[in-house]
């Protein structure tokens, strides 16, 4: 026990000593040259360092990434994506995912709906009997969204996801009628599952 303790203290004052590790002129000459072209994780790999010491060591020496504009192709490309910025940073790869997120903000595209007094309403008056989902496409929003606000207003618990309640009762009912099997209708409905003493 002692000697593995022994070896994880040695092993980490080896990892601390190749961190603290002073830069040898050429290195600094390359950080100085490259910094802007190649980035911090390029020259990192070269030097067997971290791009975080990399990019610290860039600042001391007053190396600064290129700051390209965008264009009006990376413009349309973002709008024609939102709010899939997932999609936008595939489509733009030289465009880190912090720089998309910045820039559909400085366009307008990541402004929060603001919540009208109607769909609060609504929302505190359809949770007991809706799930997220059914609120969400009723109010054309995230089902996330839907929680955070119910969680602001404080308006009422979270639904219980059982048909309990009389109008999906009634379209249970229908449905059986009709010979829909009731896997097929919770799917449809995108609700939980259906109470046992509905069926």
């Amino acid at each position: 026990m002692l000697l593995a303790a022994q070896f994880e203290l040695a092993s980490r004052k080896r990892l601390v000593r190749a961190m603290c590790k002073p830069y040898a002129p050429w290195e600094d000459d390359l950080i100085t040259n490259h910094y802007s072209t190649f980035g911090a994780s390029y020259i990192a790999e070269r030097l067997g360092r971290t791009p975080a010491a990399i990019r610290a060591r860039a600042g001391i020496l007053g190396a600064r990434t290129k700051v390209f504009a965008w264009t009006l192709r990376e413009d349309n490309i973002l709008r024609d994506c939102h709010p899939n910025l997932k999609r936008a940073a595939t489509l733009l790869p030289n465009r880190t995912r912090w720089a998309i997120r910045g820039r559909a903000t400085s366009l307008g595209l990541s402004r929060q709906k603001l919540w009208t007094r109607d769909q609060e309403a609504l929302l505190s008056k359809a949770t007991r009997y809706c799930s997220d989902v059914q609120l969400a496409e009723i109010l054309g929003r995230t089902p996330g969204a839907i929680k955070l606000r119910r969680n602001e207003l404080r308006s009422l618990r979270v639904p219980r996801k059982e048909s309990t309640v009389p109008v999906v009762r009634d379209v249970v009912r229908e449905a059986k009628r009709r010979g829909v099997k009731l896997t097929k209708l919770t799917k449809a409905l995108k609700c939980g599952r259906v109470d046992p003493a509905d069926d």
